[in-house]
């Protein structure tokens, strides 16, 4: 039997090699955490840059068109009124729903969460097994 215990007491760690351990796995754990912090950063990033690309060059080609279309109501509402009252006109319809797009794009980007989820829910998990652990 003494035999046995002497065994089971070369098995258990001392209290050093256990915070030992502990240490290292902290250190290892909070690197992944950091890289999960920047790769899910990195993918919003991307996915930010490219929309906004898309974004302008849909915007840039609407842009043309609006002009083209802005240019024949001018000309349709000349044949009514004179040319510079139908160009006064379609300026101030014009503009007032691009006042309220560029309001309503501008309240939209201030929503948008670029907090990390993942990594913030990674992190809780992390710290109810690093007090489970001590």
């Amino acid at each position: 039997m003494s035999y046995v215990r002497k065994e089971e007491q070369e098995r258990e760690k001392t209290l050093s090699e256990l915070m030992t351990d502990l240490s290292i796995e902290v250190r290892n754990l909070f690197r992944q955490e950091m890289l999960l912090a920047k790769n899910e950063m990195s993918a919003k990033l991307t996915r930010g840059v490219n929309d906004m690309r898309s974004a302008a060059m849909g915007g840039a080609l609407l842009h043309a068109g609006f002009f083209a279309i802005v240019a024949a109501i001018v000309i349709a509402l000349g044949n009514a009124v004179s040319y510079w009252l139908s160009a006064l006109i379609v300026g101030a319809v014009a503009s007032a729903i691009g006042y309220y797009m560029v309001r309503k794009g501008i309240a939209d980007i201030r929503k948008i969460d670029i907090t990390p989820q993942q990594t913030m829910s990674s992190f809780r998990e992390d710290e109810k097994w690093l007090k489970r652990k001590i």
